[in-house]
């Protein structure tokens, strides 16, 4: 079975390596992207939208973090050990969530920085 499936593999590499020009030229080779080409008016709506977003995205994480912090608060006084677990790790994770929403523009930069000069 494994010997099929080795030389169907080798006939499929050596009709497709045949098949394909030596040299393939990048077509994408100087092209950056940009929604400029869709007006300024599109432009503008994309970031209102894209910034409403972030705005409540900011709000969600914040809220879901006092949420946390009170019912952490709570079980401390009312001494009960599973919920005071609880409470800390959902303040630990909504507090990990609002920094990263925080820091979007930064990691998104980030990324598309490395991933040009890895292009380059």
């Amino acid at each position: 079975m494994n010997t099929f499936l080795i030389q169907t593999h080798n006939t499929a590499t050596g009709l497709v390596s045949r098949a394909m020009p030596a040299a393939i030229s990048n077509p994408f080779d100087g092209v950056t992207p940009s929604i400029d080409v869709f007006g300024v008016k599109f432009v503008g709506a994309v970031a209102l939208i894209l910034g409403g977003i972030w705005g409540l995205v900011l709000i969600g994480t914040a809220g879901a973090f006092l949420v946390n912090v009170g019912k952490w608060g709570i079980a401390k006084r009312r001494n009960r050990s599973d919920d005071i677990s609880e409470g800390a790790d959902g303040a630990k994770v909504s507090l990990i969530a609002f920094g990263a929403a925080v820091g979007v523009s930064v990691i998104v930069g980030a990324v598309i920085f490395i991933v040009q000069s890895a292009g380059a």
